[in-house]
């Protein structure tokens, strides 16, 4: 009878997992089709030749175990540093340390918080500019960027199935943020968005 229940319990949580999955995929889905709509439209970074022959970003396929919920460290005192973004320096607040474990590996990230445009009206965000071992075989030499969310209980959760290349990837008029070397993980992160040329 307890072996029983034990395959019944199993089952039920195999299927939850599986729900919250295919839940993930998706939205994932949906979000990089949403992508690929926005690069054909007005605004594309892509320069006009290729926009031309555009047939769709290119990623990794969707993993869920790339979906991770990171102890979150905040700095007790705001710092700023200096970032190199193209040719020039820009100032971005380290906004804290998170800590996350990534195939049996103990990995952690420094989290920065930009400083809002008084005159814009897009909310505040976390950014977390990396590189990995992927970078010029697969994905952007230049590295690619995180967005992480916040939960109510203070951890992040950040899903490098959502993980992006900058601008200038697509085109050289754009300086982007280069991340710094602190920010380099020892392992492949296959997932998220691949090289686009």
């Amino acid at each position: 009878m307890k072996f029983r229940h034990i395959v019944i319990l199993s089952f039920i949580l195999g299927a939850c997992t599986s729900a919250e999955e295919n839940a993930h995929r998706l939205e994932i889905t949906q979000e990089r089709s949403v992508k690929n709509n926005e690069f054909v439209a007005d605004g594309s970074p892509l320069v006009e030749e290729d926009l031309a022959g555009f047939s769709g970003l290119k990623y990794f396929p969707v993993d869920f175990e790339f979906r991770l919920a990171a102890i979150l460290n905040p700095y007790s005192k705001a710092e700023s540093v200096l970032l190199q973004q193209g040719d020039t320096l820009t100032r971005m607040p380290r906004y804290g340390k998170v800590v996350f474990t990534l195939h049996g590996a103990e990995t952690s990230l420094t989290v920065f918080k930009p400083v809002k445009n008084p005159l814009s009206t897009e909310e505040d965000y976390l950014f977390v500019p990396f590189f990995d071992q992927t970078n010029t075989e697969e994905t952007y030499e230049g590295g690619r960027y995180v967005y992480p969310e916040m939960q109510d209980d203070g951890s992040l959760i950040i899903d490098f199935n959502k993980a992006s290349n900058p601008y200038c990837a697509y085109n050289h008029a754009f300086n982007c943020v280069v991340p710094p070397m602190e920010n380099s993980i020892a392992v492949k992160i296959n997932a998220g968005e691949k090289s686009y040329h």
